[in-house]
């Protein structure tokens, strides 16, 4: 049983009975019913109301009023005299009385005995660039003399003036990112980090913003910044996923001015060969540094919060720090599943798992590396920080750059012991495209290595692999001699050669203490934290951008 009562979100819920009335698509036609409708109870029946009624005309005109009244919607639906007027239960031949409820009137349902799950999930959806934007005008209404005040956010909703019913008008059906909103709106105005009235520019997608700018400054292919660009990453995020951008009046202006300074400047030191573009990344990240912490540019990660507390989090602001900083994460197992059906000749799984534990929080997260094929492309696996309990929180995919960064600053290392085994990120153009001893042998070595590493781990019908994969190679045909699968390479086994080239580049990673720099730690382990790491973007020793992240 779910039932509303008379505090929870009335502002949100109200309209929904009232929408869900007069949407034909949901059962209710007036032309039909002739000013009927039904809504589910909750004794489980569905009944009849009667649309043309003095107390359901009165509702109405109450939840359609703008701005919406809180007060006034509550106080209406709790008196008794107010209740739905009742004609029948859905299949019933007569009125019958509504029983097992608190306030229940024959004839009469009342706002507490209409069943609230029906509304709880509507099929509305909120996307990113949505959702970030919506934030950025809270920032605005809170941070900035500049705006119109208002007492909170559900009040900043339903002024048309805010703007933000024209970036999402149904958000008022989305309790929990109302509750979300509320809370950010409440609560950034008490974080020391963000006085009121503390930045005058707020950018996100008008011209020239600072988002594009910063960009093209780290990105490849980011020289048309003045014929410029680090050079660094694919996608800015992988360097820093700051979501929006608060600045002061000028601070942008003057950023610049230090960027392309003509003998100090970023783009002097590297066209000077002073400054390795590889290396510049890092003076960027301090100049971030230093505006972020003089309040002038500040970069901010926006997540969906609980509803109940707002955290804000720095992170990258150690220019200091060495990686040894880092807390390590423990390996706890593998789970590879190599299950195969052998009538359609494809992997069962897409997705494994390698389950770490960070003792410093206490929390326990999985590294999933899954499929990314389909539509008959191969593509190559993505890597991803789940939490793998309740009490954890996700992390957020990590970088296959920075990941390939790290990796190719050890592949010399790993393979000095195995000098004939080819070593490298799988990758979906690596894998062969027709069944040979060649590939037998080399499959064959990488399930003996996984074997041995992860004995005690949850891998399912690894010794059945070689066999299995040299069966998915073979073309299928149907009962008429109709091709139904093509052989050689394609969606049934790309993704499972990769996970499997992933768990041997592990295995190798645990059988190995020590590295180039003269740890004694395992490669599993160093490379696993890391990886923790490039999840969260965090680290000012691999070279992340500050940013502060709102959850």
């Amino acid at each position: 049983m779910s039932q509303f009562d008379y505090k929870a979100k009335i502002d949100i819920y109200a309209p929904q009975v009232l929408r869900y009335f007069e949407q034909t698509d949901v059962g209710f036609d007036y032309s039909k019913t002739k000013g009927v409708g039904y809504i589910e109870a909750i004794d489980g029946n569905s009944y009849q109301i009667d649309l043309k009624s003095h107390q359901f005309q009165k509702f109405k005109k109450i939840v359609q009023k703008d701005p919406f009244d809180n007060a006034v919607c509550t106080e209406f639906v709790k008196n008794q005299s107010n209740q739905f007027p009742v004609s029948t239960k859905r299949g019933a031949p007569s009125k019958e009385k509504i029983s097992g409820a608190e306030h229940s009137q024959a004839g009469y349902l009342s706002w507490r005995e209409i069943q609230k799950k029906t509304f709880s999930s509507p099929g509305v959806k909120i996307n990113t660039e949505q959702q970030e934007k919506i934030s950025l005008l809270i920032f605005k209404a809170v941070l900035s003399s500049k705006t119109p005040r208002y007492d909170n956010f559900t009040q900043m909703f339903n002024d048309p003036k805010s703007g933000v019913k024209d970036i999402f008008p149904k958000l008022n059906q989305l309790e929990s990112w109302m509750d979300s909103y509320n809370l950010q709106f409440n609560d950034i105005r008490n974080k020391p980090k963000f006085a009121n009235d503390s930045y005058d520019v707020y950018l996100y997608d008008d011209p020239g913003n600072f988002m594009d700018y910063i960009s093209q400054l780290v990105t490849k292919g980011g020289e048309a910044t003045d014929n410029f660009g680090i050079n660094f990453v694919t996608k800015k995020d992988t360097w820093d996923p700051a979501d929006v951008w608060l600045l002061k009046t000028g601070a942008m202006e003057q950023f610049q001015a230090e960027i392309n300074n003509p003998t100090s400047g970023i783009k002097s030191l590297i066209k000077n060969g002073i400054l390795p573009k590889k290396a510049a990344v890092q003076q960027v990240n301090s100049l971030l540094r230093k505006y972020y912490k003089e309040h002038k540019i500040v970069g901010i990660s926006l997540k969906k919060t609980d509803g109940k507390t707002l955290n804000y989090v720095e992170f990258n602001m150690n220019a200091s720090e060495k990686e040894s900083d880092l807390a390590d994460v423990e390996f706890d197992k593998i789970q590879l599943n190599c299950e195969y059906t052998e009538k359609t000749g494809s992997f069962k799984s897409k997705t494994s798992y390698v389950f770490v534990n960070d003792g410093e929080s206490g929390l326990s997260y999985k590294l999933a590396y899954k499929s990314n094929t389909g539509a008959g492309k191969i593509g190559n696996i993505t890597y991803e920080f789940l939490p793998s309990s309740k009490a954890s929180a996700f992390l957020g995919k990590v970088p296959k750059e920075s990941l390939k960064r790290w990796l190719d600053e050890q592949i010399n290392f790993l393979r000095s012991p195995f000098s004939n085994v080819q070593i490298q990120m799988p990758q979906g153009k690596f894998l062969p495209t027709e069944w040979n001893d060649t590939v037998q042998k080399k499959e064959e070595f990488k399930v003996k290595i996984i074997q041995a590493a992860f004995p005690k781990s949850d891998i399912k019908e690894l010794d059945k692999y070689v066999v299995n994969l040299e069966d998915s190679f073979k073309e299928r045909v149907n009962p008429q001699g109709a091709v139904i699968k093509s052989g050689g390479l394609g969606d049934g086994n790309s993704s499972m050669m990769q996970m499997v080239d992933f768990t041997f580049i592990l295995a190798l990673m645990k059988n190995l203490s020590g590295t180039n720099k003269g740890s004694d730690k395992s490669q599993l382990q160093i490379f696993l934290t890391s990886s923790y790491y490039f999840a969260q973007k965090k680290g000012f020793v691999y070279n992340f951008g500050p940013f502060g992240k709102l959850y």
